[in-house]
This record gives C-alpha cells, sequence and structure tokens, in this order.
C-alpha cells in the first residue's frame, strides 16, 4: 500500500507521457509512410529498369524495407542514448513528486523492447507502403508512373474562376496534392490535440486548481481544527460559528471502517449538501443514518452497486447500509466510503467528530487562527492552514505538469517545422521546371511564396481546428481513461477556451512562418539556371 501510494503521481505522470510518446510515433508513421511513397515516385524509373532486367517484386520491396530499417534502428539507438542524458531532468521530477532520491540504471529489456516495437512499426508502415510496387509495370515505370493515358479533373478553371490569381493556384496546388495533404491533416490533429491535452492539464494544476483539488476528495475549506476527545464537538462549533468572518462550519471525520471485508476510509459529516465537494459522480450522497455512498474502486472490489446492501464493521459493531451513490477520489487510493454522523452512531452511540472544517469570508487565515487558538485553544489539539498546505503540495505537480507541457509543446514545434520543411522542399524539387516558367513569365519570388503558403493554409486551419475540436471536448475522456488507476472515473477539468484558441492560432501562426521560410528557397530558381542544366 505504501509503494502504490509514493508511486501513484509518478505513474500518472508517466502514463502523460507514454500517451504522448504513442501520438509522436504516429505522427512517425504517417511521415515514413509519405517518405515511401515519394520514393517510389522519384525512383520510378529505377524500379522500372530493375524490373526490366529480373529484380523481382519481392526483391525491390526489401530493398525499401531495409533502407527505413536501418535509418529507423539508427535513430532507435540515438533516442535511447538522448534519453538516457534527459534521466537526471526526469529524476528531479521524481524525486519532488515522491519525496525519493532518483537512482538511474541502464535497463537493456526496456531498451531492446522499446527499439524493437518502433522498428517493427516501421517495417509495417513501410512494407505497406511499398505493396504499389507490385501494381507497376516496367512500361508503366520507364514512363514515370504514367499509364496509357494521365488526366485529372481541372479543379477551379482559371478563365471563369473568379477570385484572386495566387490564391487559385494555391488551392489548386493544395487539390493536386491530396495524398500529401492528408498526411499533414492528421499530423497537424494529432499534435494539437496532444497541445491542448498538456496546456489544459497545466491550467488546472497551476492557475485554477479547485477541480485538481476535488480529485483528492478534499474539502475546500480555510482552516482545519483537530478537536480534543474529550471536548463538546457541538458546543465548540456553534462558538466558532458564531465568531467575526466565519462563513459556515462542518463536521468531516475521516475514519477507517471495514465493508464486507475491505478496508474503506470513510468520511462522516452531518449533512453532505453542506459541503463544497461532492465527489459523488453517479447517485447521491447519504441522508439517512441507513445509507452510504462508495468509490467505484470499492464497488469493483465488494462486487456491489447502487441499491445494494453492505455490511459495516467499526470497532465490535456491525450494521447493513443502502448504497446511494458511487464516488471518486484519488486520495487513499479511492477506497472511500461516506456515512452520515447519524448513519455512523448507529455503530458507535458516542461518536460526536473530532474535525471541523471552518470556511472564512473576509479574514486572513493566519488571524483566524491566532483568534481561535487564543479563544478555544484549550478545545483544540492542533489547527491547519488548509490554503496554504494545498499551495504547498500542489506545487511540485506544478512543477511536474508544467516540464511535461514545455516538452510537449516544444516536441509539437520541432515536428511542424520538420515536416513543412520536409514536404516544401520534396514539391520544390519536383515542381522545380514549372516554378521556373513561371518566373519566366512574370511571377515574383514573393508571389510563388505566398502561392505556396496558401496552398498548405487549408490544411492546416483544418487540421488545426479540429484538433483544437477533439482537444476541448475530449481532454476530460482521455485523463479519466489515465487516471482510472488512481481511482477517478469521471474527470470534469475546466477546459479554458480563450487559452485554446491563443493554442491553435500559434500553431497556424508557427506554420505560416515556417512555410514562408522554407518557401525562400525559390528564390535560388530562375529560367536561365534552368535552361542551363
Amino acid at each position: 500500500m505504501v509503494k502504490n501510494v509514493s508511486t501513484l503521481t509518478i505513474n500518472v505522470i508517466s502514463m502523460i507521457l507514454v500517451a504522448f510518446a504513442c501520438i509522436i510515433v504516429f505522427v512517425s508513421l504517417i511521415v515514413i509512410k509519405y517518405r515511401v511513397s515519394n520514393s517510389i515516385e522519384d525512383g520510378m524509373t529505377n524500379i522500372g529498369v530493375l524490373k526490366a532486367i529480373g529484380y523481382t517484386n519481392k526483391q525491390i520491396i526489401t530493398s525499401f524495407i531495409l533502407q527505413f530499417v536501418l535509418i529507423a534502428s539508427s535513430a532507435s539507438v540515438i533516442g535511447v542514448g538522448l534519453s538516457y542524458s534527459l534521466m537526471p531532468f526526469i529524476g528531479s521530477i521524481v524525486s519532488t513528486l515522491s519525496g525519493l532520491l532518483w537512482h538511474q540504471k541502464f535497463d537493456m529489456l526496456i531498451n531492446l523492447v522499446t527499439i524493437f516495437t518502433v522498428v517493427l512499426c516501421v517495417v509495417i508502415v513501410t512494407l505497406i507502403s511499398a505493396f504499389r510496387v507490385q501494381k507497376i509495370q516496367p512500361i508503366m515505370a520507364l514512363r514515370g508512373g504514367i499509364s496509357t493515358h494521365s488526366f485529372r479533373k481541372n479543379h477551379f478553371p482559371l478563365e471563369n474562376t473568379r477570385g484572386s490569381l495566387h490564391f487559385l493556384l494555391g488551392i489548386k496546388s493544395m487539390l493536386t496534392n491530396v495524398k500529401q495533404n492528408f498526411m499533414i491533416l492528421l499530423i497537424i490533429v494529432a499534435l494539437t490535440f496532444a497541445s491542448v491535452f498538456s496546456v489544459v492539464l497545466y491550467f488546472n494544476i497551476a492557475s485554477d486548481k479547485t477541480a485538481f483539488v476535488n480529485l483528492f476528495g478534499s474539502e475546500p475549506a480555510n482552516v482545519l481544527l483537530y478537536v480534543k476527545p474529550d471536548t463538546d464537538t457541538r458546543e465548540l462549533m456553534s462558538h466558532v460559528k458564531q465568531m467575526d468572518q466565519v462563513r459556515k462550519v462542518n463536521v468531516l471525520d475521516l475514519i477507517t471502517t471495514k465493508m464486507d471485508g475491505q478496508t474503506v476510509y470513510t468520511n462522516v459529516t452531518e449533512q453532505y449538501d453542506q459541503l463544497e465537494n461532492n465527489t459523488v459522480y453517479e447517485g447521491r450522497q447519504p441522508k439517512y443514518e441507513n445509507e452510504i455512498s462508495i468509490s467505484w474502486v470499492v464497488s469493483n472490489q465488494i462486487n456491489k452497486g447502487i441499491g445494494d446492501t453492505v455490511e459495516i464493521a467499526y470497532g465490535a459493531e456491525t450494521g447493513s447500509y443502502l448504497v446511494t451513490g458511487l464516488s471518486q477520489s484519488i486520495g487513499n487510493l479511492g477506497q472511500i466510503g461516506a456515512l452520515t454522523m447519524e448513519g455512523i452512531q448507529q455503530l458507535h452511540s458516542d461518536y460526536k467528530g473530532t474535525t471541523l472544517y471552518v470556511y472564512l469570508d473576509g479574514i486572513s487565515n493566519k488571524s483566524f487562527i491566532e483568534n481561535v487558538q487564543e479563544q478555544y485553544g484549550d478545545a483544540i489539539v492542533e489547527t491547519l492552514d488548509i490554503d496554504e498546505n494545498i499551495e504547498s503540495q500542489t506545487g511540485m505537480y506544478t512543477a511536474a505538469v508544467f516540464a511535461v507541457m514545455v516538452m510537449v509543446l516544444t516536441i509539437t514545434v520541432l515536428v511542424v517545422v520538420m515536416i513543412l520543411y520536409l514536404v516544401i522542399k520534396t514539391m520544390i524539387i519536383k515542381r522545380k521546371q514549372e516554378f521556373g516558367v513561371m518566373k519566366a513569365i512574370g511571377y515574383s519570388t514573393i508571389q510563388l511564396m505566398h502561392q505556396m503558403s496558401i496552398s498548405f493554409l487549408p490544411v492546416i486551419i483544418s487540421g488545426v481546428t479540429i484538433g483544437g475540436v477533439l482537444g476541448y471536448f475530449y481532454t476530460n475522456p482521455m485523463l479519466s481513461i489515465l487516471l482510472s488507476s488512481a481511482g477517478v472515473k469521471r474527470l470534469d477539468f475546466l477546459v479554458n477556451l480563450p487559452s485554446i484558441v491563443m493554442l491553435c492560432l500559434g500553431i497556424l501562426l508557427l506554420a505560416y512562418i515556417v512555410s514562408m521560410f522554407v518557401s525562400i528557397k525559390l528564390k535560388k530558381i530562375s529560367a536561365y539556371s534552368l535552361i542551363t542544366e
């Protein structure tokens, strides 16, 4: 149990990193598929020659697979080495979260499994992409992939379509490269979703912490008072309520009970509708002395749900209670229950509660603690500034999630830059003669650059929009899945729309700037150089 509690947060961060790693692998495989297809198109004549002199489809496909397997294997080994160089940074985060020292070891098995998995994915994608070679006949390959005829529909004919000439040429270029643009669309969607995911996570842990704190089942009061066992709790509660700037006071104890043989950490209060953190996501909290709510973790352990009866043991007494709701909480490994004060008194008639949660309005926690200690210090064992305690405990989570967010956004920027560089560079090489002719008839470099950028803008706008919408609606469900092992069933993190819009606009602006910057290579193309070549 100690091990599970200590590693809980680390496991959550690890799962988020693994999820993002899967997205990056997915993006990489899309790029590899695009690269294989381009290699086949660029080497179409060579493929025809190889087939004409007797090479089989299997041999040609194997050559493609070996090429990318060697690259993937080498890159995977380098990636493993880089990951170990970054481990001290990750280790410092782990140490902060757990309070334990990080001792890094070289794990050969995990390294080999990782490399094998990545290389296997590359082999599968390359094999699927290279199957196209089987359909290519030698004569067709020697013609550069052209069969008996190769005519495409002329979208947006310039002679009868209204609009800016540069815009129309850019759109025509976009429609000509449908497969390439679909690849870019998928990549932008995946990266935007990952970025929105990390920003939402950081926003709820660093900015508005309400939903994050509620996950732990904590009651968002201001000050906690631990009452001495021999004190009349109700009388003290009445006195504290009458103090200046006290909004309300609730009794909320956490006791250990046995539920159908399972240890359950059970909350006890008088009226749950007076609390501000309702952890029940299905059904309701108990109202009467014979009712109880349980967490979904406990529900799975004892195989009982809403409407069932459970046996509760506290001390030497045992009673039957009706389950009225299912709750969720990261705290106490999710093994949580909730009884009313009257409900626990069925098992312990003298039970009166020893923990008071005080909600303040218009006074600092420190000042109130000084006042209550001065007036009722003889009846109080200890006081706790809940706000200060939450701030100190969530600070380590803020640092860890900030590091994850920075990493995700950095990789997003790098991938967007590399993908656009690869695609635009390939397009410039393929359309070199066309751009040379356009320059000869009077187009300037900046006009061609704008045409190139316009051809990508609709795809990038669509990708950013789809990724942003998916992030807005599916970040909470995905986080719920990732945190399910920690006791979370349904997450309600605040998804801040302005921050998502700003992020999407930033990715869009980055893509446009990169496309313009890479397109500057068009400056080197001239009709004279094409003729002299």
